[in-house]
């Protein structure tokens, strides 16, 4: 089973257009709905747990600013949106089909402090 860090990016927003059944376009477009906002923080998580891109890298692949991402790590670290907690782990069963591992909130969260003690 492959480790998400090992994965592209394009990968991650091909998995989760899949997950959510949306185009890129409706990602990047300016809708507020609620799949393309899970569909957003999905890849979001994805990519910040790698740590390879930027704030405002990430932003840029899913459509939005720095801000947004930084929110979404908000979201993460903090852990108690039930919503968030049931989509990461629908998610990590449909990427598990597919052979990749999507790390829980706690691996996320010690993911975070390794990358910001570098």
């Amino acid at each position: 089973m492959r480790d998400i860090c090992e994965a592209i990016p394009y990968d991650i927003i091909q998995w989760a257009k899949e997950y959510k059944e949306v185009s890129l376009n409706d990602i990047l477009g300016r809708s507020r709905k609620r799949n393309l906002f899970i569909a957003r923080m999905l890849i979001s998580y994805c990519l910040l747990y790698r740590g390879v891109d930027t704030l405002e890298t990430i932003g840029f692949k899913i459509g939005r600013d720095h801000s947004t991402v930084h929110y979404y790590k908000g979201i993460f670290i903090g852990g108690m949106d039930v919503l968030v907690n049931y989509e990461l782990r629908m998610f990590a069963l449909f990427l598990e089909k597919r052979g990749v591992e999507l790390p829980d909130l706690e691996a996320f969260k010690k993911r975070m402090e390794e990358i910001n003690d570098k």
